[in-house]
Parts: structure tokens; sequence; C-alpha cells
């Protein structure tokens, strides 16, 4: 597994990792999938919403192109939205990564109970029906 690296443009002491470990290195199976997401965040003194595409999924987050400047260790909720289903998920996250100089991020869930696991799960398994094979 790759050795976290601290940024020194982040104010903060959260790791990010500067390599992308393989699908074997992994705790979690990842799905890749391109559905609409919206992120609900705090900006100063008022809430802010952005729409963006989820493009990966796994238990323990989620990577995602928004259009809105997130720095790592902002705190962000996520909806995910199954097409064709009525499943909803909201969830709490942390940015974790922002590789390269674009608007990818990658989330990592906290606070989740065991009833939002079993819904992740859920809700990957409706993507993988819907989209056939996911893993790399």
């Amino acid at each position: 597994m790759p050795t976290p690296s601290y940024h020194a443009s982040s104010m903060s002491s959260i790791p990010t990792v500067d390599d992308v470990p393989s699908a074997a290195d992994r705790r979690w199976q990842r799905f890749h999938f391109d559905v609409p997401i919206r992120l609900v965040f705090e900006n100063g003194n008022y809430t802010r919403i952005a729409e963006g595409r989820g493009t990966e999924l796994n238990e323990g987050g989620l990577g995602l192109y928004a259009g809105i400047e997130l720095d790592v260790g902002d705190q962000v909720e996520v909806e995910l939205t199954v097409p064709f289903y009525c499943l909803s998920l909201r969830l709490q996250g942390v940015v974790r990564n922002r590789p390269g100089n674009g608007y990818y991020y990658g989330i990592q869930f906290v606070d989740t109970d065991a009833t939002q696991k079993g819904e992740i799960a859920l809700f990957a398994k409706m993507l993988e029906s819907a989209a056939g094979q996911l893993d790399s």
C-alpha cells in the first residue's frame, strides 16, 4: 500500500495518497458508474449545493467530479440516487484527495452506521446490475 504524503499547501495534517493502489491492495471492491450526485457543504456562513457526477463507489468512499473548489479536509454531504430506482443515499464525507489539479475528488465516508453500509452495498449491486461488471 502506498505511503501517505502530506501536502504543504494544505493547512491540515490529513494525509493524501499520491499513488493509486491496485485493485488487489484495496480494502473494498470498487464499482465504476456514472450517476448524478449532489454535494451539500458549508461555506462560511451559508450552505452551498453543487451538482456533479459520481464515478467510483466502494464501502469506504466515492470518487466524483464536481465543478466546485474543495480542499482536502473539507466536510461534505453526498447525495446519490440510483437511476430508475427510488433509492437515494445521503452520506457524510470528507475530501481525502484531489489528484491532479482538476475537479476530481476522493471522498471518504465518515460516521456511517451498519444500516448505511448495507445501503451502500445495495446501491453498488443495483449499479452493477444496471451497468455490468465494474472493478479495476
